[in-house]
C-alpha cells in the first residue's frame, strides 16, 4: 500500500489520474481476436457485431468513478427535457401506394395509403 502525505494537490491529482483513466490494451487484444474468429467462422455482419458486442460488454474495465454511481444508482446522464415513451404497433406504419395501383384506382377514393 502507497500511503503518502499530500502536500501539493496537483501533484496528488497528477499521480491519481493514470489510475483511474488508463487506458484498456486488453480490450483492445480482446475486440481484435474476436473479429479474427468471426472472419475465419464465415460470420455474417451481424453475427459478428453480436459477438463483439458481447465481447465489450463482458470484459469491460470500469471506473471507480462509474462503479460508484452505477452501485449507488446515481444518474450518469442529465437532461433538461422530459421524455415519454409512446408505444406503438410496429405495423402501424403508412405508406403511399405506387403509382401503377393509384392510376388505377377511382379519383374520388381516399383510400391512398397502404399498411405494411
Amino acid at each position: 500500500m502507497d500511503i503518502q502525505f499530500v502536500l501539493d494537490p496537483y501533484a496528488c491529482a497528477k499521480y491519481l489520474v493514470p489510475y483511474t483513466t488508463k487506458p484498456e490494451r486488453e480490450m483492445s487484444l480482446l475486440l481484435e481476436a474476436t473479429h479474427k474468429e468471426c472472419r475465419e467462422g464465415n460470420m455474417s455482419v451481424r453475427e459478428e457485431m453480436k459477438q463483439l458486442t458481447c465481447t465489450f460488454f463482458n470484459h469491460r474495465q470500469v471506473s471507480v468513478q462509474e462503479a460508484i454511481y452505477r452501485a449507488t444508482k446515481m444518474p450518469l446522464t442529465y437532461s433538461s427535457r422530459g421524455f415519454v415513451f409512446v408505444p406503438a404497433h410496429s405495423n402501424s406504419c403508412k405508406f403511399l401506394k405506387s403509382q401503377n395501383m393509384l392510376k388505377e384506382m377511382d379519383p374520388d377514393d381516399e383510400n391512398i395509403t397502404c399498411l405494411t
